[in-house]
């Protein structure tokens, strides 16, 4: 039988602090108006109001200025407040699917790096985010899963910027090397920064991820052009996707047409927001298509851990409850992202074996030092694991495997070509498989002054 699956995406990038000033300058950004006043708490007021003439604006400032936009967890301690009640049996047992389990948060954390500029107070650093969300999800016994998230690097290095160049940005390997290494994880599904992707960012993850909740398309793709953040495809460009809640491959030329690559894109609105937003139409349509095509269907929702999410699990599961009352024979499900689309391909296949690596470490007289990286079982998603290494001054570099006649086994030489041993103090090997299961394996030196590896124990 058909079913709906619902996923609540949350770009989590930890406290955001705002400005009157910054919070202005954002609006003329967006808008392209040049306000006449200077920044205050008083103008925004005001403009929050709709009592300054904009000549024609004034909703659409109003929206940009909604409540739920602008007020923010400026810091941990408001964060926690936030996660402590959304932590809550009482909290999330209001909110329950067919089955009676509970919402779940899909949290595709990101870390904040190499900034010189941090006017929004961003907390940097590599795992700051990524460890607050791990033991937040491991002291409660919900569905909620951990992901990966990413800005690319702005030119001028704002913190409050997100370019869309992940070729030009050098962090993007560091993030996952020291996840690898430092935490022993590796992810399965992802969320774009700003929802945009590039040529390049659609072939890395091609290689590495295979479930995609970046996907905005909407049917009046128009409305989104006339903002000038958005305008001729700057930013997220999601103009021309498919627009039904039903996920999809993508082409290897441009990730918005339906192709045969590899990984699965979901469609994903935003939570009360300003730019596709989640309306009671898109809900009612999932559940339509569910039961008139007798197919699954998979709704994303977006938001960011800086805002108010009590308010939009509130107002989703209300969009929710009216219309599933309108299609009783269809069963809704509150899934993280990995439950969804492993419930997805469950209705079409059986699910195959989890994926496990084996790693072995030589040193021979005849040849350079190396890894041989065997898969023992499943398959891996990509054309190849994902290959970090650890140097004794705690340098994180990533390189690729050397491909040789056997199918499953990939190699690595340790040489003046590539890295060399002694500047090794781990390895680790990761990948996903095309169900999103994972499989991280190490070696670790076991004395700083000779080659012996052995294997890492988690």
């Amino acid at each position: 039988m058909s079913f709906v699956s619902f996923v609540h995406c949350i770009d989590t990038e930890g406290p955001l602090y705002e400005s009157s000033t910054a919070t202005i300058e954002r609006v003329q950004e967006i808008i392209g108006y040049q306000f006449s006043e200077s920044p205050s708490v008083e103008l925004i007021k005001r403009l929050k109001e709709g009592s300054v003439d904009l000549q024609g604006r004034e909703e659409e400032v109003k929206n940009l200025l909604h409540s739920h936009r602008v007020k923010l967890n400026t810091d941990w301690y408001q964060l926690d407040e936030m996660l402590t009640e959304l932590g809550k049996g009482e909290f999330r047992e209001k909110y329950q699917d067919s089955e009676g389990r509970c919402w779940a948060f899909s949290w595709f954390c990101l870390d904040h790096i190499g900034y010189s500029d941090n006017p929004r107070r961003r907390d940097i650093g590599y795992h700051n985010i990524f460890d607050h969300y791990v033991e937040h999800c491991n002291s409660h016994n919900f569905d909620d899963g951990v992901y990966l998230h990413f800005h690319p690097m702005s030119r001028y290095r704002e913190a409050h910027r997100c370019a869309t160049s992940y070729s030009q940005s050098p962090h993007l390997y560091e993030t996952f090397c020291r996840r690898l290494i430092d935490r022993n994880w590796f992810p399965s599904a992802f969320r774009a920064g700003f929802q945009a992707e590039r040529p390049d960012s659609h072939l890395f993850l091609e290689q590495w991820i295979p479930f995609d909740y970046s996907n905005m398309s909407i049917e009046n793709w128009d409305e989104i052009d006339k903002q000038s953040d958005f305008h001729l495809g700057r930013s997220g460009n999601w103009k021309g996707a498919p627009n039904s809640w039903k996920p999809y491959h993508p082409h290897i030329d441009d990730h918005r047409k339906v192709g045969n690559c590899r990984r699965w894109i979901a469609r994903c609105l935003n939570a009360m927001n300003r730019i596709a937003p989640v309306t009671k139409e898109e809900i009612h349509k999932a559940f339509y298509d569910a039961n008139k095509t007798g197919l699954p269907q998979i709704v994303g929702f977006c938001g960011h851990d800086f805002r108010d999410l009590r308010n939009e699990v509130e107002f989703l599961n209300r969009l929710i409850s009216d219309s599933a009352s309108q299609f009783p024979s269809i069963k809704y499900y509150y899934d993280n992202a990995n439950q969804a689309f492993q419930r997805y391909m469950k209705f079409f296949e059986t699910k195959p074996n989890i994926p496990q690596l084996k790693i072995n470490f030589y040193q021979e007289l005849s040849d350079f030092p190396r890894i041989e990286v065997k898969l023992i079982s499943g398959s891996v998603f990509g054309p190849q694991p994902f290959l970090a290494v650890r140097s004794p001054s705690r340098n994180y570099y990533h390189d690729n495997f050397d491909y040789f006649v056997d199918e499953q086994i990939w190699h690595y030489a340790f040489g003046p070509d590539s890295i060399d041993i002694d500047d090794v103090a781990e390895i680790a090997v990761g990948c996903a498989d095309g169900w999103g299961e994972t499989s991280v394996v190490s070696l670790v030196r076991e004395n700083p002054r000779c080659s012996v590896f052995k294997e890492k124990v988690s």
